[in-house]
């Protein structure tokens, strides 16, 4: 099994309810259980500043998927939740970014492991150097019920 961390962000609609949902939509990923989910939390936009307060959260997966599978896993859920991919940073019904897939390291058009450059968790130089025990100090919340 291996071990992933996605992080979620939504700016449209009723993005808590939405993030809130999407949590719960990762538990119905295929060969995956959600371990751990973080509380939510409000970040300003990066890139596109004249837009809604992003509405965030991240999730520790065990999942016997691969990254990429993982990937079109992911991809399909911001499908069923709305998304339509326009402006790089801008607002957006679902936003879900493969942060750690185990230690993987990979650099494709499609998928850039470690992905925190990218998730709300970004905008520090630690960034680089993030690890999957530095975010489970992020996870100050319970283990997810089965």
């Amino acid at each position: 099994m291996n071990t992933a961390y996605v992080a979620l962000g939504a700016n449209i609609g009723e993005p808590a309810a939405t993030v809130v949902s999407a949590l719960a939509a990762l538990a119905g990923l295929p060969e995956s259980r959600v371990l751990r989910t973080s509380p939510l939390y409000r970040t300003a936009p990066v890139g596109l500043r004249n837009q809604p307060d992003f509405i965030n959260a991240a999730a520790a997966l065990e999942t016997a998927l691969g990254a990429e599978a993982l990937l079109d896993a992911l991809l399909d859920l911001e499908v069923r939740f709305g998304r339509h991919r326009r402006d790089r940073n801008g607002p957006r019904t679902l936003d879900l970014d493969l942060l750690l897939h185990n230690d993987s390291e990979i650099d494709l058009p499609r998928l850039t492991l470690p992905g925190c450059r990218r998730s709300p968790l970004s905008g520090s130089s630690a960034c680089d150097s993030i690890s999957g025990s530095a975010l489970r100090h992020f996870f100050p919340a319970s283990e997810v019920q089965p």
